[in-house]
């Protein structure tokens, strides 16, 4: 786990239903971008509100997931709260995303 404690992380079913709603990308996309973001903080929390919380001394956090489907770039930007951190949970508690074409 490189050095971290490792943490549960628990995703509002609002962020669940906003990532599961994108009509554009298959469900195995969808699928594998909530998996990323439960990896990613189960694993790296620490480093990400370190450097992303959204307020000096602040407990919430970004973190950010890019994916390239069907000729698009979709961006996700993810708000966690670690405030149980010290108990080993971490929550997911909004989403939002954008697209744009792939450059060429």
């Amino acid at each position: 786990m490189s050095g971290s404690p490792g943490y549960f992380v628990q995703v509002a079913e609002s962020v669940e239903t906003h990532v599961r709603s994108i009509d554009t990308l298959s469900e195995e996309r969808r699928q594998e971008i909530l998996d990323a973001c439960l990896q990613d903080l189960a694993h790296n929390a620490d480093h990400f509100l370190q450097r992303y919380p959204l307020e000096h001394e602040s407990y919430r956090f970004r973190y950010e997931y890019t994916l390239f489907a069907g000729g698009l770039i979709y961006t996700f930007q993810f708000i966690a709260d670690g405030s149980h951190m010290a108990t080993g949970i971490v929550q997911v508690i909004y989403v939002d995303h954008e697209t744009m074409p792939v450059p060429f």
